[in-house]
């Protein structure tokens, strides 16, 4: 399981808002550890890309983590406030679960401050 601060969540909610997007967000990744909004079914073109800045949403990080560990040259991915869903090549599906929980329940890290574990398939 991934946990996510609540303000990161609500900031990225809302930014997905503005771009007219919907929940569950189709994104795409590559082994650079790039992130953007995907924007089909197929391959985006660098010059198409809406790239995410993952310093303003940590919580990539992770998820990141998760997507290439099964995908190790990236793709898309969906993620929703409680799932991220990756189609691999042999078209089976990797799940992680999310978890929306308060910023006060995160250390000065962005960890959990208790000792759960956070990247649990």
């Amino acid at each position: 399981m991934i946990l996510i601060p609540e303000t990161e969540w609500n900031s990225f909610e809302d930014t997905v808002d503005l771009k007219s997007k919907t929940i569950p967000v189709r994104l795409s990744c590559n082994s650079k550890r790039e992130i953007w909004y995907s924007t089909g079914s197929s391959f985006t073109h660098i010059e198409d890309r809406d790239y995410i800045d993952i310093d303003e949403f940590p919580f990539f990080k992770r998820v990141l983590d998760f997507v290439l560990r099964h995908k190790k040259r990236g793709g898309q991915f969906f993620i929703s406030a409680e799932m991220i869903n990756i189609v691999k090549p042999d078209d089976e599906v990797a799940r992680c679960k999310l978890s929306v929980i308060s910023d006060e329940d995160f250390d000065d890290n962005g960890e959990e401050s208790d000792d759960e574990d956070k990247d649990d398939e």
